[in-house]
């Protein structure tokens, strides 16, 4: 039985393939954004859940601009919906 990490990993090497359908590939980053919480950006990956973490951090932080500390819960609200 596959673990997580190797789930993941095999969706990760799906898109970036050039063998395989743009169907396939659309179905994998489905199955990372729907049961993993993990976002394609680009060439990049990003796992919303540390993504959050780090928003909300930056909420919390006294030393960054508060105007950064806004930004931060716009994005995190972005990310939630």
């Amino acid at each position: 039985m596959p673990t997580e990490a190797q789930i993941i990993g095999g969706h990760k090497a799906n898109l970036h393939n050039a063998n395989t359908s743009s169907e396939a590939k659309e179905h994998s980053k489905e199955v990372l954004r729907e049961d993993f919480n993990v976002v394609v950006d680009g060439n990049k990956t990003k796992n919303l859940d540390h993504v959050a973490a780090g928003l909300k951090g930056a909420m919390h932080n006294d030393n960054i601009p508060e105007e950064s500390q806004f930004t931060s819960a716009e994005k995190l609200g972005q990310i939630q919906k």
